[in-house]
């Protein structure tokens, strides 16, 4: 089985919301290079779809540690920046209605 074999059969994992298999799988792959930006941001993907945000948020570290132009990775690591940022909005801290971001 060739690569792009493998990444196919990853990618059905995913729409069949098989993501342990999928993950097994990009791990075989990063084993061969543990550098690839695609198997990483593979590797992310799942993380992200599974809801382990941090755990992606890693990944696209390490690529852009290795690969700083890297646009996928630096598009993804901004917008999960930007979800974090949003889930700590403390509703009840704020006295201020007018900042209050429920009304």
């Amino acid at each position: 089985m060739d690569i792009a074999d493998k990444k196919e059969e990853i990618k059905n994992c995913i729409n069949q919301q098989q993501y342990d298999e999928a993950l097994r799988l990009v791990e075989v792959l990063l084993d061969s290079e543990p550098l690839n930006a695609d198997y990483l941001c593979l590797k992310a993907d799942i993380n992200k779809k599974k809801g382990l945000w941090g755990d992606a948020l890693n990944q696209y570290n390490k690529i852009l540690e290795h690969y700083p132009e890297h646009q996928q990775a630096q598009i993804e690591k901004g917008m999960i920046q930007s979800i974090f940022n949003l889930s700590n909005i403390d509703i009840f801290d704020c006295t201020n209605l007018y900042d209050d971001p429920w009304f």
